[in-house]
């Protein structure tokens, strides 16, 4: 009748969040406090402002939308942000 889990270490195996990368279909769920660039910081390691447009774009946002703790956002790779120049 013991029910404890000896192998919990294999959902652990991937945990570089601290580098992230955008890959196809992710999301990122808005926060309190965040703002379109600290999310693309965050998220792309740049605050390069047509990045930032780009990214809100993708979404279907401009820079003057608003955003809400809960929202889920699209991350697309960033050289898709970048090629549509």
């Amino acid at each position: 009748t013991d029910s404890s889990t000896t192998g919990d270490s294999s959902a652990a195996t991937t945990s570089d969040s601290s580098t992230t990368t955008a890959q196809t279909g992710s999301t990122y769920t808005v926060q309190d406090g965040d703002y379109f660039y600290s999310i693309v910081m965050s998220l792309y390691d740049s605050g390069d402002l047509d990045l930032i447009e780009a990214f809100a774009a993708y979404n279907g946002m401009t820079l003057d939308s608003s955003l809400y703790p809960g929202m889920t956002l699209q991350v697309p790779p960033i050289d898709e942000l970048t090629s549509a120049e």
